[in-house]
């Protein structure tokens, strides 16, 4: 019996063995064409994606890099800081307050000039240099092609009294319909506006916001 026990012992040693070494043959095998697919494979010299995210320990956005620009995202997902660039090329950073509401703007304009502003709650503006002042010009008389940049590729540069005056990228402001304005209150800076003809009338043209599919009746009544 003993003789016996002896045997089944030492035949499962061996068994156990050849499995140990089959194993690591394997594992040497794979390790080796990791090691032949690193040594053939070129130097990666850029990464290229249309968007970079960055999420923390629990998985939640924080940072995006697109070609929009650089965005901040607070714990709660509101937004706290954006660098980007305008639509001709000028660079701008705007900061957001724990709501998500923008609070001051640092632009640099396509002449050159710097423009520096502090916005309340409300979207008002309560600080800016002297130079930043606006300069009237003739309002809109309901003639169609009196703005001449009618179309798409504008966007938000300031809301003004929570919709009340919505001021485009070109420094063009614009009053919108009591109607609407509802609809404009809670537009952000930087988002996207087209500009449409809307027939003439009291509100001649239609500001549309293409990032959340609103669309309000407005007048232009100055330039900045």
């Amino acid at each position: 019996m003993a003789e016996v026990s002896l045997a089944a012992r030492l035949g499962r040693l061996e068994r156990e063995n050849l499995r140990l070494r089959v194993g690591m043959v394997a594992v040497l095998a794979v390790v080796a064409a990791l090691v032949c697919v690193a040594a053939t494979s070129p130097v990666q010299k850029a990464v290229r994606a249309e968007r970079f995210e960055v999420v923390d320990s629990q998985g939640r956005s924080r940072a995006a890099l697109d070609a929009a620009g650089v965005t901040l995202q607070r714990e709660d997902g509101k937004i706290a800081a954006m660098l980007f660039l305008g639509t001709d090329g000028s660079p701008g950073l705007h900061l957001y307050d724990a709501r998500g509401r923008p609070r001051a703007r640092f632009m640099l304009r396509g002449d050159g000039a710097a423009a520096l502003e502090q916005y309340a709650e409300d979207g008002s503006v309560i600080w800016s240099p002297p130079s930043a002042v606006l300069r009237a010009t003739p309002p809109s008389t309901g003639r169609a092609g009196l703005y001449p940049g009618v179309g798409s590729g504008h966007w938000v540069q300031q809301n003004i009294e929570s919709g009340h005056f919505i001021l485009l990228e070109d420094d063009s402001l614009w009053e919108v319909s009591s109607l609407d304005r509802i609809d404009a209150t809670l537009w952000l800076a930087t988002e996207s506006i087209t500009v449409l003809d809307n027939g003439g009338g009291l509100w001649p043209y239609k500001l549309v916001n293409t990032d959340t599919g609103e669309a309000v009746e407005a007048k232009m009544v100055g330039n900045r």
